[in-house]
């Protein structure tokens, strides 16, 4: 109902609102949600919760992944899983950010399913890393910093990510067979620092960790398919 006051009558509808990056600190979880409901897709809210929720079902089964295994290879070979596992998710977001592959429900799912595993995975092998390291006399000073930082982090770049989404809204180029618009250049952006990550993993030197071929013969050696199949 339009409202009066004065002599001046308006809608909600003319009142301006602030940026969707502003209104909700999670604008890098928002992009996906927007993305698919402004999409080809035109989801209803339920099936973008429902949606966003199987990601924890993924960090639940890296418990079950990790398990000994952790203490065995190491953090460095993990993270290296991990971070493959992101690059092929954020190529599939891309994808279907840019019109190349078609957005459907299931697939979806799928990578939100894996998402949710491969950050508990990189999580919990940055933990322990870094539980490793710092030495026991200042542990608990490097830890408040540790959560802090994080938590900071965690705060600001969603925030910076919406900014930046926003801001391309009106961004069509139609190159390498892909549309790039506001939300593939955001997932496109997001694999070049991922890119930077591996690098800065690559360089790490921890002590006693597993390489590839021992990490492949971990794999196949505790494969729980292997004892099924034997049964």
């Amino acid at each position: 109902m339009p409202r009066q006051r004065g002599n001046r009558r308006y809608s909600e509808t003319t009142v301006p609102k602030a940026p969707a990056s502003l209104r909700n600190p999670s604008a890098d979880e928002d992009a996906h949600r927007v993305a698919k409901r402004a999409g080809p897709a035109e989801w209803p809210d339920d099936q973008v919760l429902l949606a966003s929720a199987i990601k924890f079902i993924g960090g639940l089964s890296s418990l079950w992944f990790l398990h000994s295994r952790l203490d065995r290879l190491g953090s460095r070979p993990l993270m290296f899983v991990s971070l493959g596992i992101w690059i092929a998710i954020l190529l599939t977001w891309t994808s279907m950010a840019g019109g190349k592959a078609a957005v459907s429900f299931p697939l979806v799912c799928g990578v939100y399913l894996v998402s949710g595993f491969a950050f508990c995975t990189f999580y919990m092998c940055l933990n322990k890393l870094a539980m490793s390291t710092v030495p026991e006399l200042g542990k608990s000073h490097f830890f408040a910093l540790f959560s802090v930082v994080g938590s900071l982090a965690v705060g600001i770049f969603p925030i910076l990510w919406g900014v930046m989404i926003d801001a391309l809204e009106s961004t069509r180029i139609d190159w390498l067979g892909l549309q790039w618009n506001q939300f593939s250049i955001y997932f496109a952006g997001l694999l070049g620092v991922l890119l930077v990550l591996t690098v800065l993993v690559a360089r790490l030197n921890e002590e006693k960790a597993a390489n590839l071929n021992e990490l492949m013969r971990d794999f196949i050696r505790n494969n729980p398919l292997r004892d099924w199949m034997r049964r």
